[in-house]
């Protein structure tokens, strides 16, 4: 955890390590693996037992499980600790917070053999420091658990966690995204000006990668255009999404139709656009007679 948990893989290295896992691990261990649902119950326990115990704030107790092997290493926030530098670490951290919680979104054991067991998970973690200040992280977990002598031990762990964009931003881009549904409004966007329009958008908000302008297909006409920001710039590159792609019932699109607001994505990796780990916020767009135009979105990269 990062000012919220510790222990985890990124969530690019994430798809990477159970990659590695599964070309690694020989058929003998597989099999191994699925003969020992009583490793995967017993790590899974031990995990639910860690995380309750991290929300308590209790550094020396959330670390208890940790090896005390002196070659042990532990990677917390892209850098390597011993047990105790990772127990000094963590108790300053959890010093300056007032609340931790943590929602795991998926989380699964990888049973590595009779006597060890890798933890992986993803979700969000929520903390509140002191100072009052509100932190949303999205997280993975990788925590390495070994049998050693009868008792269940973590060998290795490793973390990665992305900061998501807090409440004064999102209001920000929110607040950005409505100024510019106003401007569709007055000058209907089409095929031919509206990459000039959504480009005039990201010059006045440095602080959004891209946005899309998705037309409603209902009115007759299935459409849609996506600018942003070159990596490394400047200037923008431009993408038309493929008539086959229906966007119409991406979540993406949906969610804010459905409640005629500003949504938030979960973080995801835009493969087929700027290339980058983000979120996206989709807001609706209608005409004057409150009838849907289409949507359009604003991307912030993480």
């Amino acid at each position: 955890m990062r000012k919220v948990l510790l222990g985890t893989v990124s969530i690019l290295l994430f798809f990477a390590l159970t990659s590695c896992i599964s070309v690694s691990v020989t058929e003998s261990v597989e099999t191994s693996a699925v003969d020992n649902p009583e490793v995967a119950a017993a790590v899974a326990k031990l995990m639910d037992e860690l995380t309750r115990t991290a929300q308590t704030l209790d550094a020396e107790k959330t670390l208890a499980p940790l090896s005390k092997d002196k070659d042990a290493v532990f990677i917390f926030d892209s850098k390597p600790y011993t047990r105790s530098e990772l127990a000094h670490c963590m108790g300053k951290i959890y010093g300056s917070l007032k609340t931790m919680s943590m929602k795991w979104d998926m989380e699964c054991v990888k049973v590595l053999g009779p006597d060890s067991a890798a933890w992986i998970a993803c979700g969000k973690g929520k903390s509140v420091s002191k100072s009052g200040e509100s932190y949303e992280e999205y997280l993975t977990e990788t925590w390495i658990w070994q049998r050693i002598d009868g008792k269940w031990q973590v060998v290795h762990s490793h973390e990665s966690v992305v900061s998501l964009p807090n409440a004064e931003k999102r209001a920000k881009i929110e607040n950005a995204l409505t100024q510019f549904t106003l401007e569709l409004q007055k000058d209907t966007p089409t095929a031919e000006n509206i990459y000039g329009t959504i480009e005039n958008f990201l010059s006045k908000n440095a602080e959004i990668l891209g946005s899309a302008y998705s037309m409603n297909p209902e009115l007759g006409k299935k459409a849609s255009f996506y600018s942003f920001r070159k990596i490394p710039g400047p200037g923008f590159e431009r993408r038309s999404t493929p008539t086959t792609y229906d966007y119409a019932v991406a979540e993406w699109y949906l969610k804010s139709v459905k409640a005629g607001k500003a949504e938030w994505s979960e973080p995801y990796y835009d493969i087929d656009g700027a290339g980058v780990f983000m979120v996206t916020c989709s807001i609706p767009v209608y005409d004057k007679d409150k009838k849907l135009l289409g949507v359009i979105t604003a991307d912030l990269g993480l």
